[in-house]
């Protein structure tokens, strides 16, 4: 079985040396509870380690990771893989849609076609977690992780 915990990905990592904010606080106790609760043979996350060091950041999930003792997986393609597979980021995509566009799309259209074809990266994602899974789940209730207002 595979679990997904979708966030914003500025809650997924931190700048070194500084406390989380409320959004990475939130992040860190929903995926210490599904770590209870599924006990995962890993953690999955969408992004790289090339990522990470480009802009300074940490990986929360890697750091809950290595503290309960759980294998840590990145999940993005590295650079070459990008090249090989064809990947443009959404915003490069978004450039080349509106040069291109012929049909008078309007800025939210380009977007979320910039963001369709983006998918490439998820696909990928996916398909990267799905290669490596090996054994089988129980069946588990599951809680949905939520923000506390």
């Amino acid at each position: 079985m595979l679990h997904l915990i979708g966030l914003n990905h500025d809650a997924q990592e931190r700048r070194p040396n500084t406390e989380l904010t409320d959004a990475q606080r939130v992040f860190a106790e929903c995926l210490r509870t599904a770590i209870l609760e599924i006990r995962p043979a890993f953690i999955g996350e969408e992004d790289s380690e090339e990522n990470l060091r480009a802009l300074n950041r940490i990986s929360i999930a890697k750091g809950i990771a290595d503290e309960q003792h759980i294998e840590h997986r990145f999940c993005d393609p590295n650079p070459a893989e990008r090249d090989a597979l064809g990947y443009r980021d959404g915003q490069s995509l978004e450039l080349e849609i509106f040069m291109s566009d012929e049909d008078g799309l309007s800025n939210d259209e380009i977007f979320c076609k910039a963001r369709a074809i983006e998918i490439v990266r998820l696909e990928y994602t996916l398909f990267g977690i799905k290669i490596t899974i090996t054994s089988e789940w129980e069946s588990e209730e599951h809680k949905t992780c939520k923000s506390k207002e």
